[in-house]
């Protein structure tokens, strides 16, 4: 788990960091019974922190690469 990178401790990280846990489901159809997978559906904490030029930044999920809105 720590080799590649995984998180552990979902739920008490999640509430260091100011989120809500909404909701927690186990994935049923996994490829190993002996490793067990959930979803988790996460509220984010509320950043009243505004951006330098007053925009919203968007990325793809678990990186850093800009989202950019077309039309």
């Amino acid at each position: 788990m720590d080799k590649l990178g995984y998180i552990k401790n979902i739920a008490e990280e999640t509430k260091k960091l100011g989120g809500k846990i909404i909701d927690i489901q186990l994935i049923k159809n996994t490829v190993n019974h002996l490793n067990p997978t959930a979803c988790y559906v996460i509220s984010p904490p509320q950043n009243n922190t505004p951006r330098k030029d007053n925009s919203v930044q968007f990325s793809v999920p678990g990186t850093n690469m800009p989202l950019i809105k077309h039309k």
